[in-house]
């Protein structure tokens, strides 16, 4: 799927770039990501007497029929070793700014199998207990590189609702769990429903791979046996609830495997609530 910073840039701020705006339509390709690579027309500052200055930049939207349909201004500041970039939010999806990549290598070909996305717990640390943290992986076969002196390095994008909320590092094997999806880089709430795929890299700051496909979404959350439930007056009925996901408790002080678990730290209080006047 391509990218959008439609779906990450909510607002107009400064980004810090490691590598700088591509400034010649020729270089945007498809290597970016997206359908529509946004490009800076320009030079970029890098001159002494540029450091701390703002300037202004056009910025060109490709379409169908030429690389620079549409255009808006951004503002770019040099900083010596790098540049900050003041970024609007695009305009539709799938729209993307295209920076360079700081390594020029060739890109892998290989691309993984469809990946899934699996829930699993980690063992946190709160200030009285230990309590066990709900994350999401994403789940495929990891492959032998080509070269052995060049493991691959995979990258994970994360959609919540179909939009892409988030990517991750280019994370070595071992490093695997630095991918995971909660709460704090980008899951805010349940009841959405969360899907993955994966890109690899031979360098961090390389180019590419092609995307691996998308994993078939998963819901997290309550989900109802039925969407309706008919009561006499003065009658009664029961609702039916499934967790899709298990829900986090606190361990034991002197728990030592990951699923003795004190069910007394984890209630769960839900209220039904009823119109007044049903339809």
């Amino acid at each position: 799927m391509p990218i959008c910073d439609r779906t990450i840039i909510n607002e107009t701020k400064w980004y810090k770039a490691t590598d700088d705006m591509v400034t010649n339509e020729t270089q945007i390709g498809l290597s970016c990501g997206t359908t529509y690579a946004l490009w800076m027309q320009g030079t970029i500052p890098t001159e002494k007497d540029s450091i701390g200055v703002e300037e202004d930049r056009t910025v060109c939207v490709p379409g169908v029929m030429s690389t620079c349909e549409d255009s808006f201004l951004i503002k770019i500041m040099n900083c010596g070793s790098y540049r900050l970039y003041k970024l609007k939010k695009p305009s539709s999806c799938p729209q993307a700014y295209c920076f360079g990549y700081g390594v020029k290598d060739t890109p892998p070909t290989q691309k993984v199998l469809k990946p899934k996305v699996e829930h699993t717990f980690t063992r946190e640390n709160g200030k009285n207990i230990q309590y066990q943290f709900s994350n999401f992986k994403c789940v495929f076969t990891f492959l032998n590189s080509p070269d052995p002196t060049k493991p691959y390095l995979y990258q994970i994008y994360w959609y919540i609702n179909g939009e892409n909320k988030y990517v991750t590092e280019p994370l070595r094997k071992e490093e695997f769990e630095q991918s995971y999806l909660n709460e704090r880089n980008g899951l805010d709430k349940m009841g959405v429903k969360i899907s993955c795929s994966v890109k690899l890299k031979y360098n961090r700051r390389g180019i590419p791979g092609p995307m691996s496909d998308k994993s078939q979404e998963i819901f997290v959350g309550i989900q109802l046996s039925s969407e309706s439930l008919h009561i006499t007056r003065g009658g009664s009925g029961q609702v039916d609830l499934t967790f899709t996901v298990p829900f986090p408790c606190g361990y034991y002080s002197n728990a030592v495997h990951i699923n003795k678990i004190n069910k007394d730290t984890c209630p769960l209080h839900i209220e039904l609530a009823v119109p007044l006047k049903p339809k």
